[in-house]
């Protein structure tokens, strides 16, 4: 069920991307002659004027037919057909797809914040104070029971009552001090800076893991208890993931507590840069977290710059496929992994399943965007040109442009498919290994 749902999740992105060239199409009086959901044969259709909507077998999203699409099917005489229009009108047809997608993704990432959002829930434990921190009073090992005279449970009630104190006055804090309760006061102007000096105290707990992740390919779960990193044991959140950070692109084995019984597992590490640009190991796990909403304007704030980091982060990726290919072919996913990425989110809190979506909408548009031959990158990079000359690019000098995207595009999806294959595999492996270490009881 879960690829089943990721397929719709796939399909409906899609749609949305073709449905951007629909209407844009239908904008500059180009007639569309098919609008299909899905490929394949087709199993409805209804003719609306000029265009035939249709339901197609295979629901891995859809197409636009335009009349006049290749130089083959042009009619000098017809006005409304796409290769009749300006190469301004053409270029934006085709580009009007990946728009949708960023149009998507902005809606999505808006809704997020209404819905609710995914926030990591430590407790109110203070595990290392900096040094102002430690000058007006904290120290390792506090708990943390209230905000002027608000009481807190969590790191993130804590910081909300920071941000939500009133400006220029002090803000005692309440702590239980090794059973002692005790007060801290933060300097009027100087609150925030100190709380964030502050870090929390976090068990090795699993939150939520990563569909396609090195720790979701090793079948790590929620409410899994990490006990040693590498032969090391870790007893914080923050001493795991030091553990993690220092081996990008290696071997780790994990030893974790489920439901009472250790279990080892041997897990790759991602190699990530941080934001110094130093290398660090990921695996794909967080802090257990609860939801979290923020009022329509703040939602809408957090929602376009969420949307702008996912469309640097997707232009990143692919900068180190050419840079650094050896580790960026590891994250390369295909269909199965996007529909599994997709479908996981579905059982998940509506927030996660609106970010996965706003994730895939903006992967599809930024690649599309690409000036790869037979993408709409790749239309836009010839129309492009063809303004830039007063006429159109040769024909024999599109159709071998054609060529070469159709090896670099099909090469792309028999590697993804294959990297989606051995995901599997390895997953099921992992499955195997792990039902191996848990002991027979006898029970039935």
């Amino acid at each position: 069920m879960s690829y089943v749902f990721g397929i719709v999740v796939l399909g409906v992105v899609v749609l949305v991307h073709e449905f951007g060239h629909f209407i844009a199409a239908r904008a500059f009086g180009i007639r569309v002659e098919k609008f299909s959901i899905g490929f394949g044969p087709v199993l409805l259709s209804h003719r609306v004027g000029d265009t035939l909507y249709a339901l197609s077998a295979i629901p891995l999203g859809g197409y636009v037919k335009m009349a006049g699409e290749h130089p083959e099917e042009r009619h000098v005489e017809a006005p409304d057909e796409f290769l009749a229009k300006h190469w301004a009108q053409r270029f934006v047809v085709v580009v009007a797809g990946p728009l949708m997608n960023l149009v998507l993704a902005v809606v999505a990432n808006c809704l997020v914040g209404i819905v609710g959002y995914q926030v990591s829930t430590p407790p109110s434990r203070v595990d290392t104070v900096g040094p102002e921190a430690a000058q007006v009073g904290f120290a390792p090992g506090d708990h943390i029971v209230g905000v002027g005279g608000r009481s807190v449970d969590t790191w993130h009630a804590f910081l909300t009552e920071i941000e939500a104190a009133e400006a220029g006055r002090p803000l005692p804090v309440q702590i239980d001090r090794s059973g002692t309760p005790a007060e801290v006061v933060l300097p009027a102007d100087r609150a925030t800076a100190i709380a964030a000096e502050l870090a929390p105290r976090a068990e090795p707990i699993v939150g939520e893991v990563a569909p396609g992740m090195p720790a979701y390919q090793a079948n790590l779960k929620r409410g899994d208890r990490i006990l040693s990193v590498g032969g090391i044991p870790v007893e914080t959140w923050d001493g795991m993931r030091e553990l993690i950070n220092a081996r990008p692109d290696e071997d780790l084995e994990l030893v974790f507590e489920r439901e009472g019984q250790p279990l080892k597992t041997r897990i790759r590490t991602l190699a990530q840069e941080d934001e110094g640009g130093k290398k660090i190991g990921i695996i794909g796990i967080t802090l257990p977290s609860v939801t979290v909403t923020l009022p329509p304007g703040e939602a809408l704030k957090a929602g376009m710059e969420q949307t702008w980091a996912m469309v640097k982060a997707t232009y990143r990726g692919f900068l180190d496929l050419v840079s650094e290919p050896r580790q960026a072919v590891r994250q390369v996913a295909g269909p199965i992994t996007i529909a599994q990425i997709a479908g996981d989110s579905v059982v998940g809190a509506p927030g996660v399943l609106l970010i996965r979506i706003a994730f895939i909408s903006i992967a599809l548009g930024a690649l599309n965007l690409l000036p790869i031959p037979i993408l709409d990158g790749g239309h836009a990079f010839l129309f492009l040109i063809e303004g830039l000359r007063g006429s159109p690019v040769p024909l024999q000098a599109q159709l071998a442009f054609q060529k070469v995207g159709l090896v670099v595009i099909g090469g792309l999806v028999v590697f993804s498919l294959v990297n989606d294959s051995l995901r599997l595999v390895e997953r099921v492996r992992s499955h195997h290994d792990l039902q191996e270490q848990v002991p027979d009881t006898g029970s039935p």
